[in-house]
């Protein structure tokens, strides 16, 4: 199943409605963090321009 949603995912970021959608990426902060610090995350945050909402509960 997931990977059905990247595609979708990546149909979104190729789709020619993509200056009107925002993706954006829920992650608790720890994840925040210890994950995505990484230079290789950052990377691909930034090549997909993505948007972290982070949540601490």
């Amino acid at each position: 199943m997931w990977r059905l949603r990247i595609l979708d995912w990546r149909f979104l970021i190729n789709s020619p409605l993509k200056g009107s959608l925002y993706l954006y990426l829920a992650v608790p902060i720890t994840v925040d963090n210890e994950f995505f610090i990484l230079p290789f995350i950052q990377s691909v945050i930034k090549t997909n321009q993505l948007c972290l909402v982070v949540y601490n509960i």
